[in-house]
């Protein structure tokens, strides 16, 4: 259940939760507590929403982002050559 969102980058978010069928968005309290309360009577409906999420996460998209930063932030050629930093992010985990 979404009851909000940042302007800019989650707005999509909202879109692609309720088109997919993984939630939906309100942020009138009555209606969050109406949605809220059918899914927790419903097992079905709650394993539907719970594999339609799945299905659309990126569970590591955080961390990849942070290390195509690390990657273009330090290991890409400073103004002098020769001189590039050693990154401390790590692998990125599939």
């Amino acid at each position: 259940m979404l009851s909000g969102f940042l302007p800019g980058q989650e707005a999509g978010n909202v879109s692609i939760v309720t088109e997919s069928g993984a939630g939906q968005y309100s942020s009138s309290p009555a209606r969050i507590g109406k949605v809220v309360a059918s899914w927790c009577a419903d097992a079905s409906l709650r394993s539907e929403l719970s594999s339609r999420s799945r299905e659309i996460g990126t569970p590591h998209a955080t961390r990849e982002i942070a290390c195509l930063l690390d990657e273009y932030l330090w290991r890409t050629p400073a103004s002098a050559p020769g001189s590039v930093a050693v990154s401390t992010l790590g692998p990125v985990i599939p």
